[in-house]
């Protein structure tokens, strides 16, 4: 069986988390009066705006596979 649909719902929930981290980290590294806590957050922040964009490439990669089957987009409004 193949399992795009829960694929898509899972990348969806994961970009969703990751973006969320993104906002209250962003906003942390404002607070944050020492440079090096703001230094350490942006690092961060970095690394989960990579992870962002391997998961759109992925949920991409998916929703094209769907598109292929079901013969439109896959989006949910």
């Amino acid at each position: 069986k193949d399992n795009l649909w829960e694929m898509q719902n899972l990348l969806w929930q994961l970009e969703a988390s990751i973006v969320c981290c993104v906002q209250f980290c962003d906003q942390a590294k404002k607070s944050f009066p020492y440079s090096e806590e703001q230094l350490f957050l942006e690092s961060y922040l970095h690394e989960k705006k990579k992870s962002r964009r391997k998961v759109e490439e992925v949920l991409r990669f998916i929703q094209n596979r769907i598109w292929e089957r079901t013969g439109f987009a896959p989006y949910c409004y």
